[in-house]
């Protein structure tokens, strides 16, 4: 138990820079409460909590006690929150603690600094690629190629539904027109984004082959329907 307590607090007193992140803005933050928590974290990958009462609620966490992902986030809970166990019973009380912190516009920020040791972290913002969420002195971001590598046509989409082409301002109907605006967004993007990321082995197998200019130009502006994997 001693030796426990001491690697706690070691551990405590380590500075943390994430390398992978998906933080929301603030605006959404304000939007907590406990079932929002569940449902977008990797929780919600294995089971979302389903009805309002609390014999639903328990039933639901009776199930999802043990997975991996639950022990650990329920334990970020208890220790940001200072809360109890998760129970049916005290389910709204917990929530209300959770919406009522995060009204506060800094807080999400200051939880990870001052509860977290955070000096920094690495955002992988998705759904906004290569935003920093407004934290530009704390958070860097990272580039997606993703929507990219789908963009051959404006009706194909990632795996979010998401497509390249809905940042355009004109239309882009040829491939050497697309590859000079990829070009140029990286360009741009060189002196705020620290590494480009590519998360398309969530949608296929890992086996690049070196494309030609020739081929690829041969698929650009076709519907994706008429393209093959």
């Amino acid at each position: 138990m001693a030796n426990k307590k001491l690697i706690e607090h070691m551990l405590k007193d380590i500075p943390v820079l994430s390398t992978h992140q998906h933080h929301l803005e603030s605006e959404k933050h304000g939007e907590l409460d406990l079932q929002k928590v569940f449902s977008t974290s990797y929780v919600g990958w294995c089971s979302v909590p389903t009805g309002p009462s609390r014999e639903e609620r328990q039933t639901w966490l009776d199930g999802i006690r043990t997975n991996s992902y639950f022990v650990w986030l329920e334990k970020a809970i208890k220790y940001i929150y200072n809360t109890e166990k998760i129970t049916g019973q005290n389910w709204d009380a917990i929530s209300r603690r959770i919406s009522e912190a995060h009204q506060g516009k800094d807080y999400h920020i200051n939880l990870l600094k001052e509860k977290g040791n955070y000096i920094g972290l690495l955002e992988d913002c998705f759904w906004d690629t290569g935003s920093d969420v407004g934290y530009h002195e704390f958070i860097t971001p990272v580039y997606r190629l993703d929507l990219w590598m789908t963009g051959f046509h404006p009706e194909s989409v990632n795996a979010i539904g998401c497509s390249i082409h809905q940042t355009f301002k004109e239309t882009v109907t040829d491939f050497d027109t697309y590859l000079d605006k990829f070009k140029e967004e990286i360009t741009r993007r060189r002196g705020s984004i620290a590494a480009l990321k590519c998360a398309m082995a969530y949608e296929r197998d890992l086996h690049f082959k070196e494309p030609s200019y020739s081929s690829a130009k041969s698929v650009y502006g076709k519907h994706p329907s008429k393209v093959s994997a």
